[in-house]
């Protein structure tokens, strides 16, 4: 059986109501997928724009921490109803999280902005 690679983008991930009609979409396959989902609405805006904030003023790291944290967890609470699960997930986005910490705080002490690190 050949695999279905599903694509969202970010528009696509835009509300509450959004991630609804994408898990719909998704169930409609009633198959196995490979689902790519873009960073949410307004995330990759937001990481744009904090990068070059960090560089100069080392507490947009605790901002920016705090933005990508809130947004992802309310997502999560608001569809993953499994405790346990949820837990496990928060866990790992929280880790991800601390791992782009460490890179911003990087930039912020290097005073720019390695082209690596802004792709």
């Amino acid at each position: 059986m050949k695999k279905i690679v599903v694509k969202f983008g970010g528009s696509n991930v835009k509300t509450g109501e959004d991630i609804s009609r994408l898990l719909h979409v998704i169930r409609l396959y009633n198959r196995p997928l490979v689902i790519v989902v873009s960073a949410l609405f307004g995330i990759t805006d937001i990481l744009a724009k904090m990068i070059h904030m960090v560089k100069i003023n080392e507490y947009a790291v605790s901002r920016v921490k705090r933005k990508l944290l809130d947004a992802h967890s309310h997502i999560v609470n608001l569809y993953i109803g499994d405790k346990k699960k949820r837990e496990i997930i928060l866990e790992k986005i929280k880790q991800r999280v601390e791992e782009l910490e460490k890179y911003l705080l990087g930039i912020h002490y290097l005073g720019e902005i390695p082209d690596f690190a802004e792709d």
